[in-house]
């Protein structure tokens, strides 16, 4: 079920013009690790998605963004709502 959210992701991803998705290709080595954390944290499943999105929020982390650097985590931030924006508040796997 969670290949059903990566796939409908990124044709999201698509309709709202973003140039990362989940299930997105390769990307210069710089953002390599950010690509590499929404890619993981976007295959948890759309509900998990909400929960990480609520806690890098708040200040928190998620194991995914230990890599990060503080302005790497507000991109990351920013992607995941970007990306999640587009389901609203509904998530249909999880």
């Amino acid at each position: 079920m969670k290949a059903s959210f990566h796939a409908s992701s990124t044709g999201a991803d698509q309709a709202r013009g973003s140039s990362r998705a989940c299930g997105a290709g390769s990307s210069p080595q710089p953002a390599l690790s950010l690509d590499a954390a929404i890619e993981a944290i976007c295959q948890k499943g759309c509900r998990q998605v909400h929960r990480d999105i609520e806690r890098l929020a708040g200040g928190e982390t998620v194991p995914e963004a230990k890599r990060l650097d503080a302005r790497q985590r507000e991109q990351l931030l920013a992607e995941l709502q970007a990306i999640m924006a587009v389901y609203g508040e509904r998530c249909s796997v999880g």
